[in-house]
């Protein structure tokens, strides 16, 4: 279960850390610009400044109950394939991935327990016991000894790992706009790099993350939705669990 809770977390993590390299300029960002981009005070007014309206959509993700995110982004070579949708603090979530050549796993975390459905592939990676292995396409219950595996899977960190290396000095201050799936959004990109070096989408009226792209280094793109939604995560039928000792 430990090599699982690492593939799920450094998956999740790698995922949103495209959102780092949209915005990863080696320039410094003055005390006045950090200031402004970690600000957790809304603006008065909405801001049509880079540095406020990060701060702002800073202060939405980090503060929100709920939220989900899709997408893919290519790992040395890898295209990894990740959907997330749970609850800020992490009592709830559902993950998605889709690892390649490591194989495919579904899990879900609810306060009934830790359920994991995966493929071959993916329970030979783990080198899983040969009871999980012979699950088949149900779901595997963890052990209360595994209730730790789910450390760190909540939306909120996710977004804390994002954001601690998007900083107001790292953005250009020109600002875009573009439509998103009808969504009318404003476009902060790379201070030096533009857009192909990475980009954020933020939507006009809420303020809420709407893409993050990634750089030439760490292609991909991840789109947010259900931003403090009800996701109406539930545990899997129980004619669709096995539970291993």
């Amino acid at each position: 279960m430990t090599t699982t809770n690492r593939a799920v977390s450094l998956a999740a993590v790698l995922a949103l850390s495209l959102g780092t390299a949209a915005c990863s300029s080696s320039q410094s960002p003055s005390a006045g610009a950090t200031a402004a981009a970690t600000s957790t005070t809304p603006a008065a007014a909405t801001p049509t400044d880079a540095a406020g309206i990060l701060g702002q959509a800073r202060t939405h993700a980090l503060a929100a109950t709920s939220g989900a995110f899709a997408g893919a982004i290519d790992q040395g070579g890898t295209t990894m394939k990740i959907d997330f949708k749970g609850t800020g603090d992490g009592t709830e979530s559902e993950v998605s991935l889709d690892l390649g050549a490591d194989g495919m796993l579904h899990l879900i975390a609810v306060p009934a327990g830790v359920f994991m459905q995966a493929d071959p592939v993916f329970w030979k990676a783990q080198k899983a016991p040969a009871a999980v292995q012979a699950a088949g396409d149900k779901f595997v219950k963890a052990p209360a000894s595994a209730a730790g595996i789910t450390d760190g899977l909540s939306l909120t960190s996710f977004l804390e790992k994002a954001f601690a290396a998007v900083s107001a000095g790292k953005i250009s201050d020109q600002v875009g706009e573009e439509t998103v799936d009808g969504v009318d959004c404003w476009v902060l990109t790379d201070a030096t790099g533009g857009k192909t070096e990475g980009a954020l989408y933020i939507s006009k009226d809420t303020l809420e993350l709407v893409r993050f792209t990634g750089s030439s280094k760490a292609p991909g793109q991840l789109d947010f939705s259900k931003w403090n939604e009800d996701l109406a995560l539930a545990a899997p039928p129980a004619d669709q669990v096995v539970t291993v000792p």
